[in-house]
């Protein structure tokens, strides 16, 4: 928007260089350009060195960027978590944990397919959804279910043999296929639903003028309402049945966070 910026020039903030792999871009953006970073890439960026400037070499250079935010994790729109929901509504979360009343159903699958999604093999379950302008823009079902159903079901056998070795194969795979087309459909309505509430939280909406906090607090019930794999609809328990592996201590973190040195 204004000034020159460099995007890509160190390690963001707290994470050191050597911990994020090598360098994919060193650019110097301008007024007018646009630089598409996917999720997952760490970056940093800051203001442009303009060695033409003959202006006092004191005065401090500024660059003003704008910066937009796709929420495809917050609103679980990667293949993880629609496979995750799939597998939730095809009976593999139907074991329970704990002993009397308070035991809860839980998914010994998840642990499997959170360590696969996590490994360099699983890493196409880390992508996001193809929505809005990563189906092309066109936005029709077809366009979404085709490279949603080839994603899920290039990764489904890799997983299935994955939880027969750890012995969390505790569904019917042959169902999670008969699954898949209603969980992906809810997540495709969920994605055009959920936009125009979106919007009013933006540039422009009341809740601009609450206090930070506030807003923060907004984001948070935001999150929580909308989504497609929300209240009972993957499992009659809630999300927190099927998130529950997450918070397992069978887990280790994964290699990046793990790597973080602050």
């Amino acid at each position: 928007v204004h000034g020159r910026g460099e995007w890509g020039h160190s390690a963001p903030r707290g994470i050191p260089l050597s911990k994020v792999g090598e360098k994919v871009v060193d650019a110097v953006l301008a007024p007018g350009d646009i630089l598409y970073i996917p999720r997952g890439f760490p970056h940093s960026t800051g203001p442009a060195d303009d060695d033409d400037d003959e202006e006092d070499e004191t005065e401090q250079t500024v660059s003003v960027s704008i910066t937009l935010h796709v929420h495809s994790e917050a609103q679980h729109l990667v293949f993880e978590k629609l496979l995750r929901c799939t597998l939730a509504k095809s009976g593999f979360c139907e074991e329970y944990l704990g002993d009397g009343p308070d035991r809860v159903k839980f998914c010994p699958i998840g642990t499997t397919l959170t360590r696969y999604a996590r490994s360099e093999k699983g890493k196409g379950l880390r992508r996001a959804l193809p929505v809005g302008f990563l189906n092309g823009g066109r936005g029709d079902w077809f366009s979404f279910a085709r490279p949603t159903a080839d994603g899920i079901l290039r990764e489904l056998g890799a997983l299935k043999k994955r939880a027969k070795n750890e012995g969390t194969d505790t569904g019917d795979f042959a169902r999670v296929r008969e699954e898949l087309p209603l969980v992906a459909g809810r997540a495709f309505d969920a994605s055009l639903q959920d936009l125009p509430e979106l919007e009013k939280t933006f540039a422009g909406a009341p809740t601009q003028t609450l206090p930070p906090h506030e807003r923060q607090q907004h984001w948070h019930q935001l999150f929580s309402r909308f989504g497609p794999y929300q209240k009972g609809y993957c499992h009659p328990g809630g999300p927190e049945v099927f998130f529950k592996d997450y918070f397992s201590p069978e887990l280790e973190p994964d290699v990046f966070t793990k790597n973080l040195q602050y």
